[in-house]
């Protein structure tokens, strides 16, 4: 939904990438264990680029390349389907893709933070009324304390394969968003207007 002002016309390091238009070798893949099976939807493309920076392989966004993607439209879903599904899977994948592919240091200070954050926007639906949508974000959490031992077997891995350090990755991809940037995705979700 951006307006094109040419900010778009350059090849650059991204952190994250959509599978929908997405290019990578096969090599890289099935070395990177190709998708985690376990995301269904939501966050599985940022999971793959994330493992694919820590293998040693650079993400690129390539303007040149155009991709035009069929979706179907918004009428699609159910409603209330839809809201579960977002948040359901947006909690469960965004805690899975932190707790395999961020370092320990980092992980020890995020994983507080990223829960509490979940908490705070489930107990924040329940006060607006959308208990679904609380009830869906604490079903994602709860997915992944039961998931803990296998999410934990495929971080070894993860972190076997690692090549370059978090400070590495995020001085070539990384920014420090404002405490006002949080506060408009956490507005975005409560109100489902895009951010």
């Amino acid at each position: 939904g951006a307006q094109d002002r040419g900010q778009f016309d350059k090849v650059e390091p991204i952190f994250g990438l959509k599978t929908a238009g997405a290019i990578l070798r096969r090599q890289v893949f099935e070395e990177i264990c190709g998708f985690d099976e376990d995301f269904g939807i939501f966050w599985e493309d940022t999971d793959l680029a994330w493992r694919t920076w820590l293998a040693g392989q650079p993400v690129a966004f390539a303007w040149p390349i155009k991709v035009w993607h069929h979706q179907k439209p918004a009428r699609f879903y159910e409603e209330n389907k839809k809201a579960y599904r977002l948040n359901y899977f947006g909690c469960r994948n965004h805690l899975l893709t932190i707790l395999k592919n961020l370092g320990g240091k980092r992980l020890i200070l995020a994983l507080p933070v990223v829960i509490f954050s979940w908490l705070i926007l489930a107990f924040s639906f329940l006060l607006r009324l959308q208990p679904q949508k609380s009830w869906a974000i604490l079903q994602g959490l709860f997915w992944n304390l039961k998931n803990l031992p296998a999410t934990w077997r495929k971080r070894r891995i993860t972190q076997s394969q690692r090549k370059i350090s978090d400070e590495q990755l995020f001085s070539k991809v990384g920014y420090q968003p404002s405490f006002a940037y949080y506060l408009g995705k956490a507005r975005a979700y409560l109100t489902d207007r895009p951010f």
